[in-house]
């Protein structure tokens, strides 16, 4: 889920990456093209473990990864777009929430929806938003305001990097992608998709997102690691599924989720940043689905 105060006047193109990482810790990177009259903030609420301190979420700057997304939508291969149809708070008691600087951006982290009266006033919202989310009431927040002008949330015209962090999650077996969006101060069920979504996957995540690929009828043969032809049901590597142009075009429709022909490392130069060798796994290939279209307006697991 995605909020944006105040309103925005346009915004589109959002491309999220998510990774499951040790310890029940999940990445997440977030960018969005947006034009503001004025400085926006936006608030994500994710599924951290109930009860986490406020120093559980960690913020990193990507000052020095402008282009990262354009780097991994470069080398994955590429999608036939998916269409899809279908006041201010009371004034705080206790002290306020850290606010961290991380490049283009301030950055707070709120353990729970009563700590959200704790903000700082810039990142006040309607609490009547809340009352239409009950969903969310056990969440935690992590809260960027955009330090400067219209352009990108994660990228400004003049100083672009995307937001990203590491969170605590209740679900480590599952990848949460926060697509819910209310971006003119009220929830609709439904809502117009701009989005492009990044993962790299465990065994067990790589099954499900295969599957999803099987529903929509394409299937990607498993290989063993060391041989170049299918074996069945083999799981000897954490990336056992290739595909040959002609099954791909020719036969197959094509995939909800494509994947990068290589690997991270021969394609992404983690030493420009070193928040990078904490987000990515260098030794993976990356997938990406495209969801562009009027959509149910909810959060995607994977």
């Amino acid at each position: 889920m995605c909020i944006i105060v105040p309103e925005v006047e346009a915004l589109g193109n959002t491309r999220i990456f998510a990774r499951s990482l040790p310890h029940a810790q999940q990445a997440l990177i977030y960018e969005m093209e947006w034009h503001a009259s004025s400085s926006a903030t936006m608030i994500l609420p994710i599924p951290v473990i109930p009860g986490s301190a406020e120093d559980s979420v960690h913020f990193f700057d990507l000052t020095d990864a402008p282009d990262l997304f354009n780097t991994l939508e470069a080398n994955i291969e590429s999608p036939t777009m998916i269409t899809l149809g279908g006041a201010a708070f009371a004034e705080f008691e206790e002290p306020p929430l850290a606010i961290v600087d991380v490049g283009s951006f301030e950055a707070s982290f709120s353990p729970t929806m009563k700590d959200l009266d704790r903000l700082d006033q810039r990142f006040q919202l309607d609490p009547e938003i809340w009352q239409a989310l009950p969903q969310y009431s056990d969440y935690g927040f992590a809260i960027f305001k955009l330090k400067s002008g219209a352009g990108r949330i994660g990228r400004t015209l003049t100083d672009s990097h995307p937001m990203a962090f590491t969170f605590p999650t209740r679900s480590p077996d599952k990848l949460f992608f926060p697509t819910v969006h209310i971006h003119d101060g009220a929830l609709h069920q439904e809502a117009d998709f701009d989005h492009n979504l990044f993962c790299q996957c465990t065994l067990d995540q790589l099954d499900r997102l295969e599957n999803i690929n099987a529903e929509h009828g394409f299937i990607r043969p498993k290989i063993d690691s060391t041989q170049q032809h299918a074996v069945p049901g083999s799981e000897t590597d954490i990336e056992p599924y290739i595909v040959n142009d002609f099954m791909d075009h020719a036969i197959m429709p094509e995939p909800i989720w494509y994947r990068s022909p290589l690997t991270l490392e021969n394609f992404l130069d983690t030493t420009c940043c070193s928040a990078l060798e904490t987000l990515f796994e260098k030794s993976r290939r990356v997938f990406r689905r495209r969801i562009q279209g009027t959509l149910q307006n909810q959060d995607i697991w994977l």
